[in-house]
């Protein structure tokens, strides 16, 4: 499937994302504007060995916190703080199964996590927790047979979806991350003998295109959480 965003938009989109600064950082404070630095690139690391199936889990636990939080950043402080307080919880008894350099990267993530929950901006704080959540998954080396690509559907579905819910949205790094899910599915689409769900995911992929393209965010909102549920029942072909 051609995407529908213009060639020149996927390469600016792919340029801001990855230099340090960005248009969207002039626009005003608020509690979801985008701070000075912007949100990390969309950047997939190495897959570990696989892990003893105990261990797994102990990570998975972790990621689907990260995953809770992303979401309750949006629901006020009080959600916030609890949902931060169980993925703490969970991150310190998956840190007993990662190597010292995944160790070292996820509290890393954890203090750009914390940083980002003081300054209550939900956007920032659910892009820093989408962040740790693809830290957890990338170590967990997906769910085994589950391929890595289905959980890097999930981050990218969500950093779309939480950069849909920034005030002011931002384009930009949304774009990046349709491009990076048309990436990801392109690489499992060969293993899904579906042909009805290839046509609901490349759906959702316009959807996310057109979203951008009318600078709708509540359109874009829908088609993000479309994509996201498409990755559940992806989970579930692969499972």
């Amino acid at each position: 499937m051609k995407p529908l965003l213009p060639a020149v938009l996927i390469v600016f989109s792919l340029f801001a994302v990855l230099t340090t600064t960005s248009a969207c950082n002039k626009a005003p404070a608020d509690s979801t504007a985008q701070t000075s630095k912007p949100p990390e690139p969309i950047v997939v690391t190495s897959t570990p060995a696989v892990r003893p199936e105990g261990d797994r889990k102990l990570i998975l636990a972790a990621a689907e916190q990260f995953e809770n939080l992303t979401e309750a950043a949006f629901n006020g402080a009080q959600a916030t703080a609890a949902a931060l307080a169980l993925a703490h919880r969970e991150s310190k008894i998956a840190k007993s199964v990662l190597d010292p350099n995944e160790a070292a990267t996820l509290n890393e993530k954890l203090a750009k996590l914390d940083a980002a929950a003081k300054s209550g901006m939900a956007a920032d704080t659910a892009l820093a927790s989408i962040e740790a959540y693809r830290t957890m998954i990338t170590a967990s080396n997906g769910e085994g047979h589950i391929p890595m690509q289905v959980g890097m559907l999930d981050y990218a579905g969500f950093r779309y979806w939480a950069n849909a819910k920034a005030t002011p949205p931002r384009w930009d790094e949304m774009a990046a991350a349709r491009f990076f899910t048309e990436g990801q599915f392109a690489l499992i689409s060969p293993r899904i003998h579906d042909a009805e769900m290839i046509k609901k995911f490349n759906a959702a992929l316009d959807a996310m295109d057109k979203a951008i393209i009318a600078k709708d965010s509540k359109a874009a909102v829908i088609a993000a959480t479309t994509e996201m549920d498409l990755v559940d029942e992806l989970e579930k072909v692969f499972a």
